[in-house]
Order: C-alpha cells, then structure tokens, then sequence
C-alpha cells in the first residue's frame, strides 16, 4: 500500500486556466504577478507567473512555505540567502521554507517565471525582509 501525506490532498480533478484579466502589478514585490492556481480544491500547491522588468528586481522577501521558480523567459540573478544563482530558461530555482530571496532581471527582456508553492500561498506567508 502506498501512502500519502496527509495535508494537501487534492479533492477532485479540475482544470484551472490562465486568465489574462487577473494580472497585476504587485509593487510590494516589485514585479507583475498572474495567480495561475490557488484553489482550495488543490491546498498542496499553488502557481503564479511573475514578469519582472528589465532592470528590476523584486523586493527581498520571505516566504513560509517551501518555492520553486521556473524560469520561463529572460535571464536574471536569484538572490537565495547571501548567495548569487544566475538563472535562464529552463532552470528551476529550490528555495526552503523561510530562506531569504529576490530575483533581478539581469536581461534584455522581461524576466518571466513561475513560482510553484508547496504548500499553497497564503499571504500571511510572506513577510518582507533586509
């Protein structure tokens, strides 16, 4: 018998899709953020695609839950700790459970990821930091 853990079971099966009209410019962050998935139906995780400027970076933060981000497009530095990660398409970024983080667009273009939470995001998980 296989066991599974018990928080963050999905529910049913579903299909979410990406709306475009839900975008927004998150200025705390510092970056255009688009919830792709956070459904109670699937607690045990949660997705946002993130666009960040040329030039930009989003503000050092904390999150409490552990975060993946998927580079998607463009190129940029992720800031884990005290520590420096050049990033690129196709890279995924493992960031634990309360560890200091940023990214900066480092590029020519808009730097766009997603980033994959386990558990789901609430906000009360986020906390900005120095």
């Amino acid at each position: 018998m296989i066991s599974t853990p018990r928080l963050g079971r999905m529910k049913q099966s579903h299909v979410v899709k990406l709306d475009e009209s839900r975008s927004f410019y998150k200025q705390v962050e510092g970056c255009e953020i688009n919830q792709v998935a956070n459904d109670p139906r699937d607690s045990a995780v949660s997705i946002v695609r993130a666009r960040v400027g040329v030039g930009s970076r989003t503000s050092p933060h904390v999150v409490l839950v552990n975060e993946r981000y998927f580079i998607a497009k463009g190129t940029g530095v992720a800031e884990l700790g005290w520590s420096k990660h050049p990033v690129g398409p196709g890279d995924l970024v493992s960031i634990p459970h309360g560890a200091r983080q940023l990214i900066r667009n480092s590029g020519t273009e808009p730097l766009e990821f997603y980033a994959i939470c386990t558990n789901a995001f609430r906000k009360a998980d986020y906390y900005e930091v120095e």
